[in-house]
């Protein structure tokens, strides 16, 4: 099942494709170039590697704003708003496609089980748990 976005997919380029592009904006001229329409849907391959460095981004961008931001952003999402600023829409951008690999991960049985600690009270570790910070 592929996860249909609401929100406004921007066509990615190649770096050599976006300073073409600019080039050519710059001097008012009309090229021609490979995009994606946004309704269309790509199958790839995504490495659990990849996955994880997608998480990592996540909890970068989490860490980025106080906690309290974060959790309004995440309660956006789950309630299904529309972002309100290039932050928001970003988070909203990478978890719907963290959600898609876990979808289709566990779809595919590729998931395994791992346990974890988790401390009854905040280790204080985070900036967003200092108040100081």
């Amino acid at each position: 099942m592929a996860l249909n976005f609401d929100i406004a997919l921007f066509s990615i380029f190649t770096v050599s494709n976006t300073l073409i592009i600019f080039y050519y904006i710059c001097v008012m001229a009309k090229i021609k170039y490979d995009t994606i329409p946004q309704d269309a849907l790509i199958d790839i391959q995504i490495s659990g590697s990849f996955y994880r460095r997608m998480m990592d981004l996540l909890t970068m961008l989490s860490e980025s704003v106080p906690l309290e931001d974060f959790k309004k952003v995440l309660e956006r999402l789950k309630e299904n708003n529309p972002a309100e600023d290039m932050f928001e829409f970003n988070v909203h951008t990478l978890v719907s496609l963290i959600y898609e690999v876990e979808f289709q991960a566990k779809a595919q049985n590729k998931c395994v089980k791992e346990e974890v600690e988790v401390p009854d009270e905040p280790t204080g570790n985070s900036p967003q748990q200092d108040p100081q910070a």
